[in-house]
């Protein structure tokens, strides 16, 4: 019975080993997969950028203007996402990493 009782607590143990594992390799997984997209999607914003600021430039016929009005765009929405990072940012990625830690659904 003893050696029954061992058995079982050592596959329970072993079952959350698995499980961790399983866990943290999900969280890596979505992290390095997040960062791959945002690193692709920040080099498309780079170049969208400088080819609207160089667009306006020549609107203008001022060779600063456009990336004057484009960095002036760049901090407004640095501002306005300062004021609203822990509603807009930090809350849900908390509860998206709560999501990926305690999913039940496979």
């Amino acid at each position: 019975m003893f050696e029954k009782i061992k058995k079982y607590i050592l596959t329970i143990i072993e079952l959350q080993k698995l499980s961790a594992i399983e866990k943290t390799a999900l969280i890596i997984g979505t992290f390095v997969s997040g960062t791959i997209v945002m690193i692709f999607s920040l080099v498309a914003i780079m170049f969208l950028s400088i080819g609207f600021c160089l667009y306006i430039s020549a609107l203008m016929g001022n060779n600063y203007a456009g990336f004057f009005i484009v960095g002036s765009f760049y901090v407004l929405c640095a501002i306005v996402a300062f004021f609203i990072k822990d509603n807009a940012i930090t809350k849900p990625v908390i509860n998206g990493v709560i999501k990926l830690i305690f999913n039940k659904d496979k």
